[in-house]
């Protein structure tokens, strides 16, 4: 969730016109990927494959798999957006949180829960007018969903 709130905190500076960006041209450019421990790498991969719609777009030797949304894997492969690297030398530490955008809420939070993942706080409207979910991979991840409404 730190993460989160960070990642956000420095996008709304650089995007937002502050005084940084509007003095000089930013040095960081954008979110390049997320790194989550994946024990074991193959399991946790066809989790997020299957839960999350997302597909294989890269791997470092034995230990690194890169994944991204696509609705298929060539779509994935040439999506911008940040990608998720699951690398199985990493311990899982639930000060990390992936941050997913969603168009169906439960639909995402029951299709996790039947492949394994834990439903950690059920589906709630929060104050920002998000509706909020967070599941645990099976890895032991922390997933946080969100639908805007």
């Amino acid at each position: 969730m730190r993460l989160a709130i960070a990642l956000a905190a420095t996008a709304a500076l650089l995007i937002g016109g502050g005084a940084l960006a509007a003095e000089t041209t930013p040095e960081v450019t954008g979110v390049a990927y997320v790194r989550l421990p994946a024990p074991d790498l193959a399991k946790t991969a066809r989790f997020y494959e299957a839960a999350f719609d997302m597909h294989e777009v890269m791997r470092v030797e034995d230990h690194e798999i890169g994944l991204n949304v696509g609705a298929s894997p060539s779509a994935a492969q040439s999506n911008l957006n940040a990608r998720v690297i699951l690398d199985r030398r990493m311990v899982p530490d639930e000060r990390l949180t992936l941050v997913l955008h969603t168009r169906n809420l439960q639909a995402v939070v029951a299709r996790a829960e039947g492949l394994g993942g834990k439903v950690l706080r059920a589906p709630q409207i929060r104050p920002n007018g998000f509706y909020v979910a967070i599941i645990e991979d099976v890895a032991g991840n922390h997933v946080e969903l969100l639908e805007e409404r």
